[in-house]
């Protein structure tokens, strides 16, 4: 199973990652072991050394999402090679169409969620980022996101806005209905 997040840079996926890591391992111990950091596991990112290929994405986030033992929180993935590519040197490892068949393919054993605070910018500039195309084009990047990802229907998430608290337990929700979850410590609150 995959827990797959996806925005613009300062949109908060990686503190977010990390937040459903830390409850989602506590709340599936001994049904499930829960995964954070696999960007380099999925690679995609042209600008760090090995880069999967087109086959290798394919069959990495298949085994990911057919094992009912394991959670894997991926902070980005294909969609944003695509994205970002479309200002960059290479070429996105998937097609957009491809990533929407591939998602497609995948259903209900990926939760996508799109993160999509309105002060992304803001809080890119204010952690130091260094990404030349993010600094460059942010605004243009967010509005790619918020034109495509519609099409995936991800779950979209403020965290300005939106309760972690909710979010869980949708997650919790879905993972029950798909693996047959029983145990559950400590609850949902």
């Amino acid at each position: 199973m995959i827990i797959y997040l996806e925005g613009v840079d300062g949109s908060g996926k990686s503190t977010l990652a990390t937040k459903l890591y830390k409850k989602l391992r506590l709340l599936l111990t001994g049904e499930m072991a829960v995964h954070n950091d696999m960007e380099t596991t999925i690679n995609t990112n042209p600008r760090k050394p090995n880069r999967l290929n087109y086959v290798e994405l394919i069959n990495v986030l298949t085994f990911m999402a057919d094992d009912k033992t394991n959670l894997y929180i991926l902070d980005r993935g294909p969609i944003s090679d695509v994205v970002y590519q479309l200002f960059g040197t290479e070429s996105p490892l998937l097609s957009l169409s491809e990533c929407l068949g591939l998602m497609s393919a995948l259903g209900k054993r990926v939760i996508l969620i799109h993160c999509n605070p309105t002060n992304a910018y803001e809080l890119m500039k204010a952690r130091g980022d260094d990404n030349p195309v993010a600094l460059k084009n942010h605004k243009l990047l967010s509005n790619i996101y918020n034109m495509i990802m519609p099409s995936f229907k991800p779950i979209t998430y403020d965290f300005n806005t939106d309760s972690f608290n909710d979010l869980t337990k949708n997650i919790y929700t879905t993972l029950t209905k798909l693996t047959k979850l029983t145990k559950v410590k400590g609850g949902l609150k």
